[in-house]
């Protein structure tokens, strides 16, 4: 019971980290730096580009996909410095900052959470109809 509860408040613990980060597409984004509006930026070594971007006078996270080796692109990079986008270039393949046993974890609980709920649901009616019987019994 305690591991299933363990289970559950990760998921949600995961969800809600990322909830905050707001999603562009790559035309976005480009038209976003063109702007001035897009602070810094991570580029990553595939296609995984996150950063800061300005939303109504805030900053806030954001991340997008670029093209396979966006990274090593010239006219990017050349749009990025022009703008004086602080630049970093990371080796992180999934701009979502998610590691593969946190959407293990997603995987297993989106599978085996219905399952697991349903098998807990049949042994607690198993269990009130045991107790059910009793009472009828002594009555």
């Amino acid at each position: 019971m305690k591991i299933l509860l363990v289970i559950i408040l990760a998921f949600f613990s995961v969800q809600t980290i990322h909830a905050a980060q707001t999603y562009l597409t790559y035309a976005d984004f480009l038209q976003r730096v063109k702007a001035g509006q897009v602070k810094s930026v991570s580029l990553g070594k595939y296609s995984g580009i996150t950063g800061v971007v300005l939303v109504d006078g805030k900053e806030q996270p954001f991340q997008s996909y670029g093209q396979v080796g966006a990274a090593n692109d010239p006219l990017l990079t050349a749009l990025l410095s022009e703008k004086s986008v602080v630049t970093n270039f990371s080796s992180e393949a999934d701009p979502s900052g998610r590691n593969m046993s946190q959407m293990m974890l997603i995987g297993f609980t989106t599978l085996l959470g219905p399952w697991v709920a349903l098998v807990l649901l049949i042994l607690c009616y198993i269990r009130l109809g045991k107790v059910l019987q009793k009472l009828n019994e002594k009555t």
